[in-house]
């Protein structure tokens, strides 16, 4: 954040870090970066953007569906 402030001074504030336009930019800067941390736990938009990563999506989660009722069939398979 330290860098984003002394280039905004150079080309926002007339060489002023208190200047009321780098002050704001600079605040804007950490409420974006507090918007995009609480939302990207949630975001899963980013598998099903394109067809590449919706089928990606799909293929990988068919495999772990059957990997996991095969497992399962292993495991009852070995019950007494």
């Amino acid at each position: 954040m330290e860098e984003a402030k002394v280039i905004l001074t150079k080309y926002h504030g007339g060489d002023d870090p208190n200047h009321p336009l780098v002050l704001f930019q600079i605040r804007e800067f950490e409420e974006g970066i507090k918007v995009e941390k609480a939302s990207a736990f949630w975001d899963y938009s980013g598998l099903v953007s394109d067809q590449d990563c919706r089928l990606f999506a799909l293929t990988r989660s068919l495999r772990e569906t059957k990997e996991y009722y095969s497992s399962t069939r292993r495991l009852n398979d070995n019950a007494p």
